[in-house]
């Protein structure tokens, strides 16, 4: 049978359509490249008109999360944690007084003062809307006084292996003990100087508000410091209250940067 040019270009065309098909078919099967996100950091100065704070922050997007770091540790600590969580929600890592490049402040240091100049820095940085919070060991115990004092101000908490006022009952030598050992480290030595009275302090506190907390602990499920943090949530919905394990040292957040990213993630995740 003789084929028409007619014909022939329909053929030719209808073929073309199968090849065209064919090709966003096998396109369609290959695996999606994931793009790539970029976590920058800035540097920043908070003027607290006493004296100044230096710090750092990530990506301007999403929620606020501040890093309270522990006794004698600085911003830097804060660094694979502030990256990853970056990549979502922006974070301030930030230096206390007497901390790195931040200015002394004025005494006595205090939780309830530590507290104060946080709220100085959260509102510096994101106004009167709400933002998660991050302690490490003391900074643990400063974020649970400042949630106590500006709950208005707090979408959750994360506490990473955070000081407890039931396993950190020192004698006055002790103490000193522990001032002179930060002999180098002006800011934590006068924080340190502290210690006892804000245990008494921590003592004296309600529980906290029925909002998302999640504690990372170090150690066993049936130790009793993770029973103290297990207790952290006595007030707190079991929807809101959440509890991780791990065995790799006090220092979390250095050691483990993925889990204490990944816990905060999955909090805000929870809001």
């Amino acid at each position: 049978m003789k084929i028409s040019k007619y014909h022939w270009l329909l053929f030719r065309f209808g073929f073309l359509l199968v090849g065209i098909a064919l090709l966003f078919n096998c396109s369609s099967d290959e695996p999606e490249v994931e793009e790539e996100i970029i976590v920058t950091t800035s540097s920043r100065t908070f003027n607290l008109g006493s004296h100044s704070l230096t710090g750092f922050s990530s990506n301007n997007r999403g929620l606020t999360v501040i890093y309270e770091a522990g006794l004698g540790g600085d911003a830097s600590v804060w660094g694979p944690v502030l990256s990853e969580v970056g990549k979502q929600n922006r974070g301030l890592a930030y230096n206390r007084g007497g901390y790195a490049t931040s200015e002394a402040g004025p005494d006595p240091r205090n939780l309830q003062r530590l507290a104060d100049e946080l709220h100085a820095v959260k509102m510096a940085i994101a106004g009167t809307e709400k933002v998660v919070l991050v302690g490490h060991s003391w900074g643990g115990a400063i974020i649970r006084v400042y949630a106590l004092a500006y709950p208005e101000h707090v979408h959750g908490l994360v506490f990473v292996d955070s000081s407890h006022e039931l396993q950190l009952r020192l004698t006055q030598t002790e103490e000193d003990d522990i001032v002179s050992n930060y002999a180098g480290l002006p800011g934590a030595a006068r924080e340190a100087s502290q210690l006892i009275e804000g245990v008494e302090y921590l003592e004296t506190l309600a529980d906290l508000p029925d909002i998302p907390v999640t504690v990372i602990t170090n150690g066993d499920s049936n130790s009793a410091w993770a029973g103290y943090h297990r207790s952290l949530g006595r007030s707190i919905s079991s929807a809101n209250f959440k509890q991780v394990y791990v065995t790799s040292g006090h220092n979390i957040q250095v050691n483990e940067p993925d889990v204490v990213a990944e816990a905060i993630n999955d909090l805000i995740d929870r809001l």
